[in-house]
């Protein structure tokens, strides 16, 4: 069964730079705002620079989705999980994908802004404070909301630097699985939904 994989969290969460990691061989996440900004920087300086750089990354993204819907080939994306968390989801669901969700935490907001802050400096996607903020509100809000669509989660906490990460726990097929010692203090609050399975 073809398998969809949605790479999701806050800007800054370690979602472009761990991907592969979660990922079969062969099957790269398409990274929207990567896209994105080398349209963009590509492109002469105009009013119409962001609109053309973002209608041709979407074009392409639902390409890249009609191919693998079609083919029945496995497929990821990258998301905030911030608008319409779960639109494409439905369509690969209903076309027989194993839906998988990986969800990249962070402690705080500072730390998202920080290393937004640092990719920026290396010409990297730039994202404002306010921007930051309305989008881990949201896909916190959305993943307590939806975590029962798919078919797999993984939920990691990606707080620390130097690339070390910690899994949290695993839901398969609605079954819980505790991957660490000590659950992460924000997420009762964050995540209430998700948390009371732990407790059951």
């Amino acid at each position: 069964m073809p398998e969809l994989t949605i790479i999701a969290g806050c800007n800054g969460a370690g979602k472009s730079t761990f991907a592969s990691s979660f990922l079969p061989d062969g099957v790269v996440s398409f990274d929207f705002d990567k896209l994105f900004l080398e349209y963009y920087q590509t492109l002469p300086d105009s009013e119409f620079q962001e609109k053309i750089a973002k209608d041709r990354t979407s074009k392409e993204f639902e390409q890249a989705i009609e191919n693998s819907l079609t083919h029945k080939t496995d497929f990821s994306y990258e998301t905030n999980f911030d608008i319409y968390p779960i639109d494409w989801a439905e369509k690969f669901k209903k076309s027989g994908f194993t839906i998988n969700l990986i969800f990249f935490c962070l402690e705080n907001q500072e730390i998202a802004r920080h290393r937004i802050q640092v990719r920026t400096e290396f010409k990297g996607f730039f994202v404002d404070n306010k921007t930051i903020d309305l989008k881990w509100k949201a896909g916190y809000k959305n993943l307590n909301i939806n975590f029962t669509f798919f078919d797999n989660i993984l939920i990691v906490d990606n707080s620390k630097n130097k690339g070390v990460y910690i899994n949290i726990l695993q839901i398969e097929k609605g079954e819980v699985e505790l991957m660490t010692d000590k659950i992460p203090d924000y997420f009762s609050h964050r995540l209430p939904n998700i948390y009371k399975l732990i407790n059951k």
